[in-house]
């Protein structure tokens, strides 16, 4: 199997100024997003099954399998 590209999109409303906008989105990954664990699923071109399971911990993402 090749690579496969993902995208991720995150939304978080707040009632502020840029600057607060600013400290939330600081740095590589958001902090509010630290201890996330997502499962993935999906199916390649012959509908064989995948799992796999990535984690957010101090502004890395780990892929778990």
């Amino acid at each position: 199997m090749g690579k496969l590209e993902i995208s991720a999109e995150f939304d978080y409303f707040i009632e502020g100024t840029h600057l607060e906008a600013d400290d939330i989105l600081e740095g590589k990954i958001p902090e509010l997003l630290e201890g996330l664990s997502l499962k993935i699923t999906y199916q390649d071109e012959q509908r064989n099954e995948h799992v796999t399971q990535v984690s957010i911990r101090n502004q890395e993402i780990f892929n778990e399998y």
